[in-house]
Parts: C-alpha cells; structure tokens; sequence
C-alpha cells in the first residue's frame, strides 16, 4: 500500500555487512527521503536472530530536466505526468503559455488535429486545398487541418464546415486516431456496453481498447 514495501530475501549463505542486497529505483519527486527499515523474521541457520530497526535516507534527482517543470500548473505526481513529458519532449503538444500547460482544459478539434500533424513530422501543407469554409488560411491549425483532410484523417462535421472550436468526444478522438493508424482490420465486439458498433466509432474503440490506446 501507499508508503509501505514489504520484501521476503532468502541467502543460501552469510553475506558481509557491506554487501549491496537490495537496490530500489524510484520515481517522483526531486527531493531527499528517509525510509524506515522495521525486520522481521529474520533467520540465520534455522535460528530467529533480532535485527533492530533503522532507517535509510535516499535522493531522487532527474537525469534530465523534467519537462513539466517549465508549467506552473503541473504536477509531476499526477497521473497524466508521463503522458505530458512524452508529449512536450516530442514537441507534439506545447503551453497555453510559457507557464501554464493547463492539464484541465478541453481539448479542441482544432489542437487534436494540430497534434497529429505534429505527430507526422508536419509535413508540407502549402499545395492542399482546404475544404472547409470555416477554417482560416492564416490560422495556427490551418496546415493542420489541410493535412488531415486530405489524408482523410479529420471529416467536417458537415461538407463544408470544419467547427475548429468545437469540442472533441471520446468517440471522435478514438475514430481520428483509428484512421491515422490505417484503419487496421479488427475483430470482435467492444467491451464497453456503452459503445454501440454500429455508430462511425465502432470498430476505433475495439481497436484502440485492444492495443491498450483507451480504456473506459
């Protein structure tokens, strides 16, 4: 449980006080930590032997700076800490500002499909025509979502219209990432009853739950 590690060593023979037996790896916070060590049951030959408690005081220091460091707003204990230095290593995903990341906020169509151009190396958008006749020539997203539609990645949410403000659903977001991947064939029924496989996401959420892409 949350601060608790219980272990069980079994030596076949003696071993010299200042041998290495255990070497722990954490991760979290850069800081210094005291851990109190409590023995028990402990046996030399078949024979109970007393061993006092005590404690150890270990460090935990980044090999590298954490990328989430930079954002005020960001917890590097939260669980969507991993997820968010991935995504700012790569330069997938970047601030709201210099020091906000905002971890909170809704994604929209417009930086979903800004990622995934992010995602494909951003390659050269000058010469697609956009079809969507909300969607600005100059706009931050603009080339973003040119390379999606043509590569048949994002649909409007009519013929024409794009809606770059709107919200984005589960749904949705789980179908674009399906495209992108190529459509891959899959099998079998979803394993959330909530989805029904005749809607356009079907077949997204049963692939993306099997490769462990999304889980409900």
């Amino acid at each position: 449980k949350p601060g608790e590690l219980s272990l069980a060593w079994i030596s076949a023979k003696d071993v010299p006080a200042e041998t290495t037996a255990l070497t722990l790896t954490l991760a979290g916070e850069p800081g210094s930590y005291t851990f109190q060590v409590t023995p028990q049951e402990l046996q030399r030959s078949g024979t109970k032997i007393d061993c006092p408690a005590f404690s150890v005081t270990g460090q935990i220091v980044h090999d590298r700076p954490c990328p989430s460091a930079a954002f005020q707003d960001l917890s590097q204990t939260a669980w969507y800490h991993a997820g968010v230095d991935y995504v700012l290593e790569r330069k997938w995903m970047m601030g709201m500002s210099d020091t906000r990341f905002c971890p909170g906020v809704t994604m929209s169509r417009a930086m979903m499909v800004t990622v995934l151009y992010r995602m494909a190396g951003e390659p050269d958008a000058s010469g697609l025509a956009c079809p969507f006749r909300d969607v600005k020539l100059d706009a931050w997203y603009t080339d973003g979502v040119c390379w999606a539609a043509a590569n048949q990645i994002v649909l409007g949410v009519s013929a024409d219209c794009f809606d770059p403000n709107g919200t984005l659903t589960r749904g949705q977001l789980v179908t674009t990432l399906y495209r992108m991947a190529g459509e891959p064939e899959t099998e079998g029924d979803s394993p959330f009853t909530d989805v029904d496989m005749e809607r356009f996401y079907g077949k997204a959420v049963v692939w993306a739950a099997k490769n462990g892409i999304a889980k409900g």
